[in-house]
């Protein structure tokens, strides 16, 4: 790691490189404020989306839209083998996507997420908030 000086340190365990991680990165992030969080008061909701019903030609229509020049996400699954079995996985993305909706739940594997920070202006050695 770079400090304002211009010395280099190196992390030599786990525990070294951990902090340099949080010194480098800790200044990136937007910092929360001092104090508790707000209070935000529990919303009554007067209709559920369970009257939502997901067609397979909903599904059909947004599958052949997808672009096949993308690379894959984090599933690995390339674009254009989504657009081209599309005929054979909306049947079951219909069921995954209704029952979902009737039961107010999803699939473990949808709450997850690879987050990655991506630099985008300025200088790397100094972040900004």
């Amino acid at each position: 790691m770079v400090d304002d000086d211009g010395n280099v340190s190196y992390a030599k365990d786990d525990d070294g490189k951990a902090n340099q991680f949080q010194n480098y990165f800790g200044g990136v992030y937007t910092q929360e404020p001092e104090g508790d969080m707000p209070y935000f008061e529990e919303r009554q909701y007067s209709e559920i989306l369970s009257n939502i019903n997901i067609t397979e030609e909903t599904i059909l229509k947004k599958l052949k839209k997808i672009k096949i020049n993308k690379s894959p996400g984090p599933d690995s699954i390339h674009p254009r083998v989504l657009r081209e079995i599309s005929d054979e996985i909306c049947i079951p993305l219909k069921i995954i996507l209704n029952i979902s909706l009737q039961t107010m739940t999803l699939p473990d594997d949808w709450k997850h997420a690879n987050v990655t920070a991506i630099f985008k202006k300025g200088a790397k050695t100094k972040p900004q908030n």
